[in-house]
């Protein structure tokens, strides 16, 4: 989005002005000064006379933010349960509403008039844009609906990236980028259960947390707790009429001190995967459907969404994680738990569909960055050459090796944030990308380090 089309609002500060821009990063916030000159910052001693106008101006932005985020939700949501629109309704909803237009001019829309074939385009001035940058009008009547990348033929998909690429937009959530996950020989196997993310051991808090923001239920294991809460985390795909449940069962050393009323387990030990009728989700007799009858949609969905989260939340593996087979029950209880022995070496995890795409990503950031001449990716790793060092970053994880010595290197998020902070990614919502990036850039340049902890274990 070019930064002079941005919807802008304006607050009075005393004789100040406060500029809210909205940008493919959110509400940026700068000032306008008594002259009419632009300034980063408010002065000091404004801020201090008109606290209850700043603080107007931090509440309108933290609301801007809240509002951009439920759009962002609803909109992402609509893969899940097949909404559509008419297009008066779309247009009044997201083309003319400037709020929800910043998020509808960087996704792509399937629009299908009463007849004939459908356009796949995006927004662009009072019209559309294909993916071979032809330009359209707006159609006069029909459905409008985000499109999604089981719509396209072979080909769609890449060629929509490169759109994005070229002009370096800025998807709200994964779109362009959302991968498919056809089913895999051990899938067909077991037929009615996946055990691709099982055996890992993630870190509950950051579960519970990622996956209710996509819309999961789920509930923290702790010990001694109502019966319900051991049901496993679910998601409902209400286009396809089926609830995905992903099984596991509380680990690790019951914590005493806690924010949850009740001891709570540290990790989430994870099994199957598994697919059933939501109306018959809570019916003891109840048979999961066979994967290969689960939509790709639909298995696509719940198998990004624990992609996702176990890229970020995952502290460990069972070297002697056991399938419990096609006749296995949830897990039981958590109270009979027992503290799960794990490898948190995750060096070795192989990638599944999200990392692949992370990785082709890389390939066409890493030429646009001030270090990609130090940078390479082999396989599923991003090596970094720094002036000390030698690194392998896991495309899956962000987990660091230093190849030498065959060592992890501990990095915690904060210190990486600086480095972070300048890069610019075509799509939002990938922590994990983003932690990539920015350890690379950290990397690259140990003399700039100035973390004592990364110092440590570098010398």
């Amino acid at each position: 989005m070019d930064s002079t089309d941005a919807p802008t609002s304006m607050l009075p500060v005393g004789d100040w002005q406060a500029r809210m821009q909205l940008t493919a990063r959110g509400v940026a916030l700068s000032y306008v000064d008594p002259l009419g000159a632009p300034r980063a910052r408010l002065a000091r001693d404004v801020a201090l006379r008109h606290r209850g106008e700043v603080a107007a101006v931090k509440a309108r932005v933290a609301d801007i933010e809240r509002t951009l985020g439920e759009i962002r939700r609803r909109l992402e949501q609509s893969f899940r349960d097949g909404r559509d629109w008419s297009l008066a309704d779309w247009t009044a909803r997201y083309r003319a509403q400037p709020l929800a237009r910043t998020l509808a001019a960087r996704v792509i829309w399937r629009f299908r008039p009463g007849a004939g074939a459908p356009v796949d385009a995006m927004l662009a001035g009072d019209g559309l844009v294909t993916r071979d940058s032809a330009t359209l009008p707006l159609p006069v009547s029909g459905r409008v609906r985000l499109w999604h990348p089981d719509d396209g033929v072979i080909g769609d998909t890449a060629a929509w990236r490169s759109f994005m690429l070229d002009r370096d937009l800025r998807q709200p959530f994964f779109q362009a980028w959302r991968p498919l996950y056809a089913l895999t020989d051990p899938e067909r196997r077991t037929a009615t259960y996946s055990s691709r993310f099982a055996g890992l051991i993630l870190e509950q808090p950051v579960l519970v947390r990622l996956l209710r923001d996509r819309s999961w239920r789920i509930h923290s294991r702790m010990l001694d707790c109502v019966p319900k809460h051991f049901a496993p985390a679910r998601l409902d795909l209400p286009a396809a009429g089926l609830t995905a449940e992903y099984w596991g069962t509380g680990t690790g050393v019951v914590e005493e001190r806690h924010d949850y009323g009740a001891p709570n387990f540290p990790y989430f030990a994870t099994s199957q995967i598994r697919f059933y009728p939501t109306a018959r989700i809570d019916d003891p007799a109840r048979q999961p459907v066979a994967l290969g009858d689960v939509p790709l949609r639909d298995f696509s969905e719940a198998m990004f969404d624990i992609d996702l989260v176990t890229g970020i939340a995952t502290r460990g593996w069972m070297p002697d994680y056991a399938d419990p087979g096609a006749d296995a029950l949830p897990p039981p209880p958590e109270r009979s738990a027992v503290d799960t022995p794990f490898d948190a070496d995750l060096h070795g995890l192989a990638l599944d569909r999200l990392g692949e795409s992370r990785r082709d990503l890389l390939a066409w950031l890493l030429p646009r960055l001030d270090v990609g001449a130090r940078c390479r990716l082999e396989g599923h790793w991003l090596h970094v050459r720094g002036a000390w060092q030698h690194y392998a970053i896991h495309c899956g994880n962000a987990a660091v090796r230093i190849v030498e010595s065959n060592r992890h290197l501990c990095i915690v998020p904060a210190a990486t944030s600086r480095a972070a902070r300048d890069l610019t990614l075509p799509i939002a919502g990938d922590d994990v990308l983003s932690l990539i990036l920015s350890k690379a850039v950290l990397l690259a340049d140990e003399a700039a380090i100035k973390d004592a902890d990364i110092l440590r274990q570098l010398r």
